[in-house]
């Protein structure tokens, strides 16, 4: 994901990253469970995966599914990025994401709760992106030139990135590009209040069509929103909704919104 302004961020080492992922999940081996790291991964990779002693499958547990997002949420936080995937047995693997509130859908976007799927394993794939070492980001605290602008608005649009970042992380984990950030015409003091976007594209050229994730997650966002009083200014979507076999195009295809501050 890009944000605003460029900073350097915080990179965790492996050899400090793995103690901590143990410590994390003592509880599930005390409840019959085996974490298994991958030795021979490269020094940007960490591979590993959580079992049954006994090789018998298991549900995703409410106690079992604090574990997996405590990992996540470290992970993240510490610099990394994921593949996360659960073993159902003959060959079968399905991905998994976990939302910013700590519920988790398959790749076909249903919920995972302690009645489904029972499976052997689940499987975590961590690693850096050295693309994104220099990032932009919110501002920690908005420059006094922009409040002497835009007053307590832009404050509070400012304090709604978190919200919207982890929304948007969860479409970078499934191969989306994303960015959050105040318009250009606001950081030049243009306008009369200022303009918060989000923009979701592609990584490649070519389409990409309607995605269920990338709807609930933009909804979250604008509910969000609405509820600190903003509302949608702008929207801009040349995805095609229903693909055909003969249906190609070259173009950077996008979804854009933008806020202000409602009247």
């Amino acid at each position: 994901m890009k944000y605003l302004k460029s900073y350097k961020i915080f990179e965790s080492q492996k050899e400090d990253i793995i103690p901590e992922l143990r410590d994390i999940c003592l509880e599930l081996e005390d409840i019959g469970f085996r974490f298994h790291l991958n030795k021979s991964s490269d020094k940007d990779i960490i591979e590993f995966v959580i079992y049954k002693k006994d090789s018998t499958k298991f549900a995703f547990s409410d106690e079992f599914s604090e574990v997996v997002d405590r990992i996540y949420q470290f992970m993240r936080e510490s610099g990394w990025y994921s593949h996360l995937s659960y073993n159902l047995g003959g060959g079968i693997r399905k991905k998994f994401y976990i939302r910013p509130d700590g519920r988790m859908r398959d790749q076909e976007f249903s919920w995972i709760d302690n009645n489904w799927p029972y499976v052997l394993g689940v499987d975590f794939y961590w690693y850096k992106n050295y693309d994104d070492k220099i990032l932009n980001e919110s501002f920690d605290t908005v420059p006094q030139n922009l409040v002497n602008v835009y007053g307590n608005v832009i404050v509070d649009m400012n304090d709604c990135f978190e919200f919207i970042e982890d929304k948007l992380s969860e479409l970078d984990d499934i191969g989306y590009e994303t960015i959050v950030g105040f318009t250009p015409m606001t950081m030049a003091k243009a306008r009369k209040s200022p303009e918060l976007y989000i923009n979701i594209g592609n990584k490649e050229r070519g389409d990409f069509y309607q995605n269920e994730l990338v709807e609930a997650n933009t909804q979250d966002i604008i509910e969000y929103m609405k509820s600190k009083g903003f509302e949608v200014n702008n929207l801009s979507d040349n995805r095609i909704d229903i693909p055909t076999e003969f249906e190609f195009s070259y173009r950077k295809t996008y979804y854009q919104i933008s806020f202000i501050k409602s009247v």
